[in-house]
């Protein structure tokens, strides 16, 4: 995704409504420099799909573990993205 001033990390897990509005507020900042790592570690998909409604945003990216993690194993993925 290149390089930005800072990264925002959003770790979530079955609760796309939350996931959603998270999102939405990082997105109506004015600072722009920034990327945003989605980390979901759901258990449905439901998360991956609110995902794709909201369409390209260049400066986001979404990552889904291979296999359900505890919260610490998640934040660690999360993170390293």
């Amino acid at each position: 995704m290149g390089h930005h001033f800072f990264s925002i990390v959003i770790p979530t897990r079955n609760r796309p409504d939350l996931f959603l509005q998270s999102l939405e507020s990082v997105l109506r900042q004015d600072f722009k420099d920034y990327e945003v790592i989605v980390s979901d570690n759901s258990s449905d998909f439901r998360t991956r799909d609110a995902f794709a409604s909201v369409g390209d945003m260049g400066n986001v990216a979404y990552y889904r573990p291979e296999s359900e993690l505890c919260m610490p194993d998640h934040w660690e993925f999360a993170t390293l993205k």
